[in-house]
């Protein structure tokens, strides 16, 4: 009976050698950036910070919790010269509790709310980047993937064309040019598709980094590049630019500085009230000696209770040209060169916009071209191949328009990326998905 497995397991274990695609892992796009949102370190690094501020935001009561300390002291002394020479301890323990209550409370509160919105877009942003590059990287892979295809089958084409000619040649039917242009044709073709092939496993290595992948794990990808489609109108997304990341992130960062400046302002020009509370408890040994009538003896346990309240009233920060005044016009010159920078930068995206739209509307009017000069190259080569094959052309004409087919199917796939490239890099820009674009226009 196992005589007749063995084979059997040889078979199987020859097909799990032969064929490793066999264990690549099908991945889609929504599974790229599913494995991505979950694995890519510097996305958990920027958890990592949006934690520490959410724990900032939840434990905002603390601002009102008196500062408490615990002091313990042992000491003890003797006598010089008439007083006796006993030593004399004295053991004892203090706690005190401080409350410092200033009308900048509210900005300190603010302060870890706005630290927390920081965080929260900072995130949101490294998501949306992390979704951009991925998926350009995996429509580049697509489109890479499809030129590897149309490579290797014109290869094989002009490999068997060659073979062909050679044929013809042995056979006296084919000049000596025909036969080494055939075989030059093919030649040529080969390093043009081991630097697409080589191109191909680079980017699927930089992939492999951005998904948390182990990088000698075998990927296969599925879907396809999408066509084009979309209608883009300049004067309605200008409404989408205040969704930018960058002019949110400005905007919270100039909504900061404006909280720090009230903070400081007011820590530094307002009174302060000081609640101070104590209690302390001393243990003398030996016990205190009475010294006459007149002075009883101290109790060998003592303990006291203080508290007071007081208001410190800063004066120095109302002084024209203090450190404090200097501080708040530096603080007030960062708040205005903060506004212009964030009127650059909406300068710069509004730019950008109308570059990315021409960009778009410059490739759909590329397509038709494209398509209407692939669909002739196949004509005129379906044409040459029937005139070749009847014995009226030669194979140069033959060669000459592979490769004008080759160029045709390549630059197809090559606007299909750009396209959708700058789709892509245009709903970052204006925080958008696709399904928002498609809705709103």
């Amino acid at each position: 009976m196992h005589k007749h497995n063995l084979p059997l397991c040889l078979v199987f274990l020859l097909c799990l050698l032969g064929f490793p695609g066999l264990h690549a892992r099908s991945l889609t796009l929504d599974d790229a950036l599913e494995l991505a949102y979950r694995n890519n370190l510097s996305l958990q690094a920027n958890m990592v910070d949006l934690k520490g501020a959410q724990r900032g935001v939840d434990t905002l009561w603390n601002i009102f919790l008196p500062k408490v300390e615990a002091t313990l002291s042992y000491g003890g002394g003797v006598g010089t010269f008439i007083s006796s020479s006993d030593l004399k301890t004295q053991t004892g323990l203090t706690l005190s509790a401080n409350l410092m209550l200033n009308p900048s409370i509210k900005e300190q509160m603010e302060a870890a709310r706005l630290e927390y919105k920081v965080q929260s877009v900072t995130y949101a942003q490294g998501r949306a980047i992390l979704k951009r590059d991925i998926t350009k990287s995996f429509y580049y892979l697509l489109m890479e993937k499809e030129n590897l295809l149309l490579q290797q089958a014109n290869l094989d084409l002009a490999k068997k064309q060659y073979e062909e000619v050679r044929s013809k040649y042995e056979n006296s039917f084919a000049s000596e040019l025909e036969l080494l242009s055939s075989e030059l044709a093919y030649e040529a073709l080969k390093p043009s598709y081991t630097q697409t092939k080589n191109s191909y496993e680079s980017a699927l290595l930089s992939l492999k980094v951005l998904l948390g992948l182990d990088l000698a794990e075998d990927l296969d990808l599925e879907g396809e590049v999408p066509s084009s489609g979309f209608a883009v109108d300049l004067a309605y997304l200008k409404l989408f630019l205040e969704q930018n990341y960058n002019l949110v992130l400005l905007d919270l960062n100039l909504a900061t500085l404006k909280n720090t400046k009230a903070l400081q302002g007011k820590a530094s020009l307002l009174p302060t009230v000081i609640l101070s509370s104590s209690y302390g408890i001393s243990y003398a040994y030996p016990k205190p000696e009475s010294l006459s009538v007149v002075f009883p003896a101290a109790d060998q346990w003592n303990d006291t209770t203080q508290f007071s309240i007081a208001v410190s009233i800063p004066l120095d920060g109302h002084i024209a040209g203090s450190q404090t005044q200097v501080s708040l016009a530096k603080m007030q010159d960062a708040i205005d060169k903060l506004l212009l920078t964030r009127s650059q930068t909406k300068k710069q995206l509004e730019q950008a916009l109308i570059a990315r739209i021409s960009n778009l509307n410059a490739i759909t009017e590329q397509f038709e071209v494209a398509r209407s000069n692939l669909s002739l190259t196949e004509k005129v080569y379906g044409m040459t191949m029937a005139q070749y094959e009847g014995g009226y052309t030669g194979y140069l004409e033959v060669e000459k328009i592979q490769g004008d087919l080759l160029k045709a199917q390549q630059n197809m796939l090559g606007l299909h990326y750009q396209y959708v490239t700058a789709l892509v890099d245009l709903m970052y820009d204006l925080n958008i998905d696709t399904n928002t674009l498609s809705k709103e226009l």
